[in-house]
């Protein structure tokens, strides 16, 4: 969208690879914290409540609180690695940020390859020597009822020191990446990118293809006014240009753009007329829909309870064939099929859990658990083939079943809860997307957790209007930078001119 160089606009693969591995191993590592508030609890209790002269029914506390110490080196150790990854060390910026990004990604590799890995080189060198001293000698603790074996400690440090190296070389390759791709005219950024934003942006892999991330990181830009006005008071030429070429590209993007394709998605179903399942999409809006998606295979289910006969099922189909929709989608009987598919229409029909037909089914619930029912989701398959479908959605079949007449019919099985030995699978991108407010289903797997963020966003915007509203009551837009004044001289003689 710009020409501006960021960690937010560049994903390098290897780095997230090693700042996985790190990560990995630092939150097993923490669930030793866990540990160590119940040992530190019940050392509590039982020093308070029953035992004389650190003794406990003759055995002492002594390793007891040795090993409190022991379990508290290794998420502290290891943290120092989760804190390279995420660039949260404590660090004073009064000069750094006061850097072009290319001086700054500069010195940031100067001192990662001058003093921080040679650095961690020596400290690795020693505590593997001491480590492995300790090892030899069968080094114990310094009581005479204290813990044994003290190597077994004393190794976490080069271990320690290891995952550190990992994630500093992690951080010099991203910081590498950066300097290169940076201009030194490039503006001043001074911004921090926190752990939350940087796991929302690497999603975003593709240089080609950040779009969406820059559009999200700039919708949050706008609902903040405080950083907005900051920003206005702030502002160069160069930094006004960057905007403009920003919202240029997310007009566009919103215009012609469907997150689902450029994501890679195969199918994307769209259904329209249909207000009592919450689907009151038109016909226009379909027409749009399409315009989103050009090379995405788009199917349509026709408002199903909108007519009665196959003729107006046939009509339904053809308007939608006539905008470019690819398959219509129905669960109507073989009959109204068979008519259909002689018509030349592309249908995907449904088999398992129907939800429009619940009542015959007994409820919601799973279809083809008994030997009876998964010969009846079988054979309405193979009629379903013989009526000229070329895909069937099974939902909510047991995953046995479902792989195995996947094996024994010629046409497409598309799985919804159904495991993974269908031909592909079926997702409400409600789902996906985690932007339902109701109680998912247990077969729906939730990527994200949108409505959070829908939820906040909505806060922030009645916030931003609030202090909007605050500023007018206190009548703070007499700011010379934000309102137009006039010279003084001039006023006085406004004034004159009056009174004459």
């Amino acid at each position: 969208m710009s020409n501006v160089v960021s960690r937010e606009t560049h994903h390098v693969p290897i780095t997230s690879i090693l700042n996985g591995f790190v990560r990995r191993i630092v939150e097993a590592a923490a669930w030793f914290n866990v540990l160590l508030i119940f040992l530190i609890l019940f050392a509590v209790i039982l020093r308070y409540g029953f035992h004389r002269n650190q003794l406990l029914l003759g055995f002492p506390l002594v390793p007891l609180e040795e090993l409190q110490w022991h379990l508290y080196s290794v998420p502290f150790m290891f943290g120092l690695a989760y804190a390279i990854t995420n660039n949260t060390h404590i660090r004073i910026d009064i000069v750094h940020m006061r850097m072009s990004d290319k001086l700054q990604h500069f010195f940031e590799i100067f001192g990662i390859l001058f003093l921080l890995l040679p650095c961690l080189v020596v400290l690795l060198d020693f505590s593997f020597d001491y480590a492995v001293y300790s090892y030899t000698h069968n080094e114990s603790s310094q009581s005479t009822m204290g813990l044994p074996h003290r190597w077994i400690v004393k190794t976490v440090l080069p271990l320690s020191f290891t995952l550190m190296i990992i994630a500093t070389v992690a951080r010099l390759i991203e910081e590498s990446v950066l300097f290169m791709y940076s201009s030194k005219d490039s503006p001043k950024t001074g911004q921090r990118v926190y752990p939350f934003d940087l796991m929302t942006l690497r999603l975003f892999k593709p240089l080609s293809k950040d779009a969406l991330g820059n559009d999200f990181l700039e919708f949050r830009t706008t609902v903040d006014g405080i950083a907005a006005r900051y920003a206005a008071q702030r502002a160069t030429d160069s930094d006004r240009e960057i905007l403009t070429t920003c919202i240029e590209a997310m007009e566009k993007a919103h215009e012609t753009g469907d997150p689902a394709e450029e994501a890679g998605i195969d199918i994307i179903t769209a259904a329209y007329g249909m207000p009592q399942f919450g689907f009151n999409a038109t016909l226009d809006d379909m027409v749009r829909i399409r315009k989103s998606c050009p090379t995405t295979h788009l199917m349509s289910a026709p408002p199903i309870f909108s007519y009665a006969s196959s003729y107006e099922a046939i009509k339904s189909s053809y308007s939608l064939l006539s905008i470019g929709i690819d398959s219509v989608y129905t669960a109507n009987s073989c009959k109204w099929i068979r008519e259909m598919t002689d018509e030349k229409i592309p249908v995907i029909s449904h088999v398992g859990l129907i939800p429009s037909q619940v009542t015959w089914l007994g409820g919601f619930r799973a279809i083809g658990k008994t030997a009876i029912e998964a010969k009846d989701v079988y054979f309405h398959t193979l009629s379903l083939q013989d009526a000229g479908v070329f895909a069937v959605e099974m939902e909510v079949v047991p995953k046995k079943v479902a792989s195995f007449i996947t094996k024994n019919v010629d046409i497409l099985t598309i799985s919804l809860g159904s495991g993974s030995g269908c031909d592909g699978q079926y997702l409400f991108s409600q789902d996906i997307l985690g932007t339902y407010q109701g109680k998912y289903p247990r077969h729906a797997k939730v990527y994200r957790k949108l409505i959070n963020d829908f939820e906040r966003i909505q806060k922030e915007r009645i916030l931003a209007y609030k202090e909007y509203i605050n500023d007018v009551n206190n009548n703070e837009f007499d700011d010379p930078l934000i309102s137009v004044d006039i010279d003084k001289k001039e006023y006085e003689l406004f004034l004159k001119s009056l009174k004459k």
